[in-house]
């Protein structure tokens, strides 16, 4: 996860972007989904992102957490209560925010949520 966080920064530093392995990728997804649900994940989670936000914080780069929730995708079998779409609101919202948005927190599409 590291890895790919520090890849995909070093992608957005540049200007550049590139989608291999990124938020799109089904596997990447689906690990993340099953992470999100395990109680020391979060804690782990939450470490890595204030982590990342502090050595980032004069770059202008946001890091935040999302939980999406349940969306039905091929993953799942369809079960989930969300769309895809609706999981993506908070992801997309974040990834937007502009450069007096948060940093270090954990949201879903309704607001901060507690670690």
């Amino acid at each position: 996860m590291a890895g790919l966080t520090w890849r995909a920064l070093q992608l957005i530093e540049s200007g550049h972007d590139d989608h291999d392995g990124g938020p799109g990728d089904r596997r990447a997804a689906g690990k993340r989904a099953v992470a999100e649900l395990a109680a020391e994940e979060i804690s782990a989670e939450y470490a890595i992102t204030v982590q990342y936000a502090r050595e980032l914080r004069d770059t202008g780069i946001k890091v935040n957490a999302c939980a999406p929730g349940m969306c039905a995708t091929d993953l799942n079998g369809h079960r989930g209560e969300r769309t895809p779409a609706q999981g993506a609101v908070i992801a997309v919202r974040l990834a937007t925010v502009d450069g007096a948005g948060p940093t270090a927190g954990y949201f879903d599409e309704n607001g901060p949520l507690p670690w």
